[in-house]
């Protein structure tokens, strides 16, 4: 901080209007207190302002007590809560060292400090409107309360009050931090009334004993009450009085409220009652409950503080530099001026020494070491820019620079859970979270409006010196959850509706226990309703918000002074400014994009690739091109080619689900608004590749001026691309995707056109397969770039090279599932000869396959995964391992596996055993009870539960006899015939084949958790899912071994009248009566679904003279659409399609 140009005294408190543009403002001195009392400050300014004050003379022990980070009107005080401070005993005659701070840009600007104080006044104790047995005890700022009798309701009341008197507008704040033995009507919280008679005109925020909170009022003398309530129990409650107006408010932290509701109370005079309200309900017991944080404060100042209880700054003989920091402390750490060649910004109070973000006045007052950096714990830093308009994240990132300059505040906060701020601002709360347990973690944020999470959980990797690490820090932090509505575009949640859009839930995250990740949370609010939340659910746990003693706040890096994300040395390297986050040049800091290539200068710097080369290596192919279409090295040329391989002739398709005509340019026009074409695509011997299909066409029909046509191409059945078709005002455009790999052969490509809106009909101009090539440096037929591209995309996940069990559970990983095959190596009894034997995969979750492959008893098993009909092959022997009981208390297996049971001491299998099981002896099929440890037992398990052995084992020479128990824990999981919901609509499933030491896994495209306390059976979940299509889940063993079972949920979806926009007067009979039609488009749809309309208008009935209509899947085309048709009799008046949706399963 620079000295300042000028400085004077002021005569008083205020610092007059218009004085000038671009220049800050600090007002320094001491206050003296008139009375001994409780005192509430005000600071009122243009642009920003805050308020400090000490507890004594001192300004070392300064605090900010009240701010505004937006401009007011001069002397405004009311018009954020902000700039009042909280209510502060001073002392008669004591002085108090008090600042403000006012930051000008441009316009109207001023500083204004205001009070208002009253003597303490002690609550009186009353019992309103009869007998009441009540005791209030004093404690630590309130009360501990038993009262008796009475309620609060009705005409009149009874109940115990705790009470003083009040003038004038102010707000009324209690936490009711327990209530003991409470009958569900049971009350207590703050209240005000006009007067102490039973049947005065009141308003109450309450907190109930089992119904939630209320917001209770009788707004006349002897009228009725009436009730706002609200379903959650939260501690703090808060009313608010203006004028005649009062609102009812609750928190859960005394900071963020949430208004419950408002009334108007008839004349109310200017003085009223207020305090502390409780009564039982007329329970069969008192209510207990501890009351405290007790606040009564005015809503404005009285008066501008005089200038005759203010005096000027006394200099302090322990700061006589004027920085702010006390002399002998800054010396001892070696932080003045005279200690080195520091740049200012990091010496004086507002400095930051040891850049931490933590200024050195702060670590003064923390009694830390300002030389050293560290974090603060128990929460993580939170900044926040106001005055932002927009709703979307990148309104905050590319909206310009606001974001980039310097918060309007930057603070300390215990979790990432605020709400109720006001409108149009952004936040940006960073720091790391510490990780209890080791396991695999799921995230999950909401807000309103748009928010982002970013976590660095080490799947980033950098390279330093050949040695490769994982990245925790902000440099590898990666964005897993946000709010995006597929739908409709609206991104916002309800506060803590975590599964409302699919993207709010991340990914499986690995965390190790006591490791800190760095992790980061953008939130864009515009207008309306404002809040963000994310939580996590730690291994073993249930979801919660993240706590407090998770975090720890923000520590900038050593090499990134401009905090833009980017290591200054790699900014350095490729010619981008390390002292620029983008405010000067766009095109630099972690947002910017120099070479214009779609990756942002952040993505580059994680990627490796040049910032300012939009193709690093020269091939032809954009950074992004490489990463997000092709799956290739953009640090590797990859030279890759194309040759058209087929021209569809659009008029001979092998079959379509409509009819498709020529129009005049030639173009293929579908009658109907949804449907399939497909059209046969042969490649043949001496071809096989990978290929790009790419569709060229448009909108026809009644378009508008921007239309999105979804697509879905599919080979042989199977997705290979959803595509959106843009389509301005009827143009075209093109979309593209790549098949897997294509062996000789011939295939049907489809083109399935998804849309719900019956005015659309897909034009399609031309469409094209193209084959890829490239650079074949090992002759293979596979251009290197699909070489590399194939091992990242299809991976073996399990096939160990020894089993404890047969079959062995199997498990891959593919972009191609259907292209994908397993066989194992066996004997073929007919010709005598070793054979490819094939096994069928399983569909899992997340594109993974499994299948259960048996072993051989003796010798390894050969066993070989082909991907991309064989393009990538890998063959492994895996052997089937006995399992000594010697060594072990026992196993843990699924129903269905077999083990080889052995058991022996030292260093070979010699000698023999025998076996107890369930406590009888176990004999072979001769008879025999002895087994030597070289030829083990083969026991297959088909029962689940738990097997108790006793192994007992005799050396060869007979000396040496040991007996050891063993448990085997047979496993079984079973999901029933799966769940069918609607896409878009949460179900609860109860799954009772589930045990409690089932790990279940979930596709990440499902919205899943589990609800059941941990170790409890049946299992509970609330499922959700966000597209109309079939998604699987999996029970495993516990320790993430084998799969034990796979459970279905199908989603559904309904298109009504709304999304289909197709509502029409068909014909008018001679009787008056209107025909009326609509369609409806269902997709996915279960035999069991039945779609239930219900008209609610009279004289409106559907063709089977009902004014009920259920549909199920047979009333639907091959593209899923069935039109339905009203009548509406009354003929002279408009005609009415209104009506209920219900959606039924039928059991």
């Amino acid at each position: 901080m620079r000295d300042a140009d000028s400085s004077g005294l002021l005569a008083g408190a205020a610092w007059a209007a218009r004085q000038g543009d671009h220049y800050g403002l600090r007002l320094r001195g001491s206050l003296t207190a008139p009375i001994t009392g409780d005192y509430t400050l005000f600071v009122a300014g243009d642009d920003n302002a805050s308020l400090y004050l000490s507890s004594d003379h001192s300004r070392f022990h300064k605090q900010l007590i009240a701010w505004s980070h937006r401009w007011t009107a001069p002397t405004q005080w009311d018009k954020y809560s902000s700039q009042r401070s909280k209510t502060i005993r001073l002392q008669a005659g004591e002085t108090y060292y008090i600042e403000a701070l006012m930051k000008e840009l441009t316009g109207g600007d001023h500083l204004s400090i205001g009070w208002s104080y009253e003597a303490p006044q002690s609550l009186q104790e009353l019992a309103v409107g009869g007998t009441v047995t009540q005791t209030w005890s004093a404690t630590d700022g309130g009360y501990a309360l038993e009262v008796e009798g009475g309620d609060i309701w009705g005409t009149s009341d009874r109940f115990g009050f705790k009470y003083r008197t009040w003038t004038g507008d102010g707000e009324f704040v209690a936490r009711v931090k327990s209530m003991n033995n409470p009958y569900g009507w049971a009350k207590v919280g703050v209240m005000l009334r006009a007067s102490l008679d039973a049947d005065s005109a009141q308003a109450s925020m309450l907190r109930s004993g089992s119904n939630g909170m209320a917001f209770q009022r009788r707004v006349s003398v002897g009228a009725g009450s009436a009730h706002t309530g609200y379903g959650q129990t939260w501690e703090w409650v808060k009313l608010r009085r203006q004028g005649d107006q009062i609102k009812g408010y609750i928190s859960q932290d005394g900071t963020n409220w949430v208004q419950v509701g408002k009334d108007t109370l008839s004349a109310l005079p200017d003085t009223v009652y207020v305090g502390i309200a409780a009564t039982d309900n007329v329970g069969a017991n008192p209510v207990l409950a501890n009351v405290g944080a007790l606040s009564f404060q005015p809503l404005t100042a009285s008066e501008l503080i005089p200038a005759s209880h203010l005096r000027s700054l006394v200099a302090d003989a322990n700061d006589l530099n004027d920085d702010g920091l006390p002399d002998d402390w800054a010396e001892q750490h070696g932080i003045t001026v005279a200690s080195g060649d520091s740049p200012l910004n990091q010496l004086g109070e507002y400095g930051d020494f040891d850049h931490d973000g933590i200024s050195n006045f702060r670590e003064y007052q923390l009694d830390t070491d300002p030389t050293r950096k560290e974090a603060l714990m128990d929460g993580l830093s939170r900044e926040r820019w106001e005055t932002l308009s927009g709703t979307r994240i990148t309104d905050l990132t590319h909206g310009g620079s606001r974001f980039l300059l310097q918060p309007d505040e930057r603070k300390h906060v215990a979790q990432i859970h605020e709400f109720a701020h006001g409108d149009q601002y952004a936040s940006r709360y960073r720091g790391t979270v510490t990780a209890p347990v080791s396991g695999e973690y799921t995230f999950w944020i909401s807000g309103d409006d748009e928010a982002e999470l970013w976590l660095a959980d080490g799947s980033v990797e950098q390279e330093v010196e050949g040695v490769v690490s994982p990245m925790t820090n902000r440099y590898g932090k990666q964005k897993i959850a946000w709010i995006q509505d597929q739908r409709f575009g609206q991104d916002y949640t309800s506060d803590e509706d975590f599964d409302r859009f699919p993207s709010q839930q991340s990914r499986s995250v690995s965390l190790q226990a006591g490791q800190a990740y760095y992790i980061e949370v953008l939130h864009k609010e515009n207008l309306g309703g404002d809040h963000v939340a994310v939580a996590w659910q730690v291994p073993g746990q249930g979801r919660e918000l993240i706590p407090s003693s998770a975090f720890s706040s923000d520590v900038p890096e050593d090499d990134d002074t401009d905090d833009d994300n980017l290591p200054a040395a790699w900014e350095i390297q490729y010619g981008l400014n390390p002292d620029d986050n983008g405010l000067t040049d766009a095109r630099d800091g972690q947002y910017g994009d120099w070479d214009g290539d779609g990756l942002t200068n952040f993505e580059e710097c994680q990627l490796g690739t040049d910032p300012t080369v939009g193709d690093t290596d020269g091939d032809g192919l954009s950074d992004r091109e490489e990463r997000d279409y092709y799956g290739s090295d953009p640090l590797v040329s990859n030279q890759i080619s194309s040759t058209l391989h087929t021209r569809v002739e659009l008029e001979q398709f092998q079959d379509t689900s409509n009819a498709w005509s020529r129009d005049d340019e030639g173009a293929l026009v579908c009658s109907d608004s949804r449907g399939v074409i497909e059209y046969q695509l042969i490649v043949a011997p001496g071809e096989e590749g990978l290929f790009e299909v790419m569709i060229t066409g448009g909108a026809s029909g009644s378009v508008r001026s921007t239309e999105t046509l979804p697509l879905d191409i599919l080979i042989n059945q199977v997705s290979i691309g959803k595509l959106d078709l843009l389509s301005e005002n009827g143009g075209s455009s093109s979309v593209q995707c790549l098949t897997p790999w294509l062996k000789a052969g011939s295939y049907t490509l489809a083109i399935h056109h998804v849309n719900y809106l019956a005015a659309l009909r897909l034009r399609l101009d031309e469409v094209t397969v193209t084959r890829l090539g490239g650079i074949d440096s090992d002759s293979n037929g596979i251009a290197d770039w699909m070489d590399a591209k194939f091992p990242r995309e299809n991976r073996i996940v399990h096939l160990p090279l020894e089993s404890a069990t047969s079959p062995l559970c199997v498990e891959a990983a593919t972009s191609a599932p259907t292209f994908a095959s397993l066989s194992r190596l066996a004997l073929d009894t007919q010709t005598g000869l070793f054979v490819q034997q094939p096994h069928v995969w399983q569909e899992g979750i997340d594109n993974g396959l499994f299948a259960d492959v048996p072993l051989h008893v003796d010798g390894p098993t050969e066993i070989r995964v082909d991907f991309q009909h064989g393009a990538v092959s890998e063959s492994r022997q895996v052997t089937w391992t006995a399992t000594n009981m010697l060594e072990a208390d026992g196993i843990t297996i699924r129903k269905g596996d077999a083990l080889k049971l052995t058991a022996w001491s030292g260093d070979a299998a010699e000698g023999s055993f025998t076996l107890s099981m369930n406590g009888q002896p176990l004999a072979d099929q001769n008879g025999h009870l002895s087994y030597q440890s070289n030829s083990p037992l083969v026991l297959s398990f088909d029962t689940a539960g738990t097997v108790e052995f006793e192994a007992s084992w005799r050396s060869a020479d007979g000396n040496i006899n040991l007996t050891s128990p063993f448990t085997v824990t047979v496993l079984e999981a079973d999901f029933g015939g799966g769940i069918d919901l609607m896409a878009w609509n949460q179900r609860h499933w109860t799954i009772a084949g589930l045990g409690p030491d089932v790990l279940v896994q979930a596709d990440s495209r499902l919205g899943w958790l589990e609800t059941s306390a941990p170790g409890s059976s049946p299992r509970e979940f609330d499922v959700n899912i966000y597209d109309p299509a079939d998604y699987h889940v999996l029970a495993r063993l516990p320790d993430g071994g084998g799969i034990l079972a796979r459970g279905e949920v199908r989603g559904m979806y309904i298109a009504s009248v709304a999304e289909t926009g197709d509502a029409s007067l068909s014909a008018q009979y001679d009787d008056g009566t209107w025909l009326m039609r609509m369609s409806y488009v269902a997709e996915n749809l279960p035999p069991n679904a039945v779609i239930r309309l219900r008209s609610y208008h009279q004289g409106t009935v559907f063709m089977n003279g009902g004014n009920v209509l259920d549909l199920t899947a047979e009333d639907f085309d091959e593209n899923g659409v069935a039109i339905i048709f009203m009548e509406w009799a009354n003929g002279t008046s408009q005609p009415k399609l209104c009506h209920y949706v219900d959606v039924l399963l039928v059991e």
